[in-house]
């Protein structure tokens, strides 16, 4: 976990600023956290247009790249004839 922690000078308590500034970067990290956390969890779908190269093939070439090594015909769930490949 990584932030920035500015502090501020005020008149009177410094010491106060500094917490409150302190308790803003960390709220704001801890929201960031959240953010990629479910970012990390949405799928996310890629249409790619190719030409001289069947679909599955395609998806098979995808999925190694990837490293996975899994693709299948998904036009059942996903419509027109489509094959996806999955990257992790």
């Amino acid at each position: 976990m990584c932030f920035r922690v500015i502090y501020r000078h005020t008149e009177g308590n410094e010491t106060h600023g500094k917490q409150r500034i302190f308790k803003e970067a960390h709220t704001m990290n801890a929201r960031t956290e959240r953010q990629i956390t479910e970012m990390k969890n949405q799928t996310i779908g890629v249409e790619v247009e190719m030409n001289s190269i069947k679909r599955n093939k395609a998806a098979k070439i995808a999925a190694n790249f990837f490293g996975t090594g899994r693709y299948e015909n998904t036009a059942s769930r996903n419509g027109y004839m489509t094959w996806s490949a999955w990257d992790g």
